[in-house]
């Protein structure tokens, strides 16, 4: 999916996004360069819940995006995970952004 307002080209890898970032055009810069991974569930505010309950602290309210909602968790062991709740659309692609061709 190329989302090219914000800098980003994403391809979705089982359960996991790989990101191609813009760092100039992307406005959330700070925390998506910091993020380690990106994380797709079927069901957000369960998955929050549960990463919560283990010691998982919100680091970014839940938004929404293109690909759908999401959040940002700070887990004990200090990575930053962003949670998706992707929603596949007709703009999702299988192949590298343009920086890895």
């Amino acid at each position: 999916m190329d989302i090219p307002e914000g800098g980003l080209h994403v391809v979705a890898v089982g359960p996991f996004l790989l990101l191609e970032m813009n760092k100039d055009k992307l406005d959330r810069a700070g925390q998506a360069a910091e993020t380690h991974v990106t994380v797709l569930s079927a069901h957000l505010d369960d998955t929050v819940a549960r990463q919560v309950a283990a010691g998982a602290q919100i680091a970014q309210e839940r938004w929404d995006s293109p690909p759908g909602p999401g959040v940002r968790l700070r887990h004990p062991d200090g990575s930053l995970v962003e949670y998706l709740e992707h929603r596949p659309s007709p703009d999702d692609v299988d192949e590298p952004g343009p920086l890895f061709r």
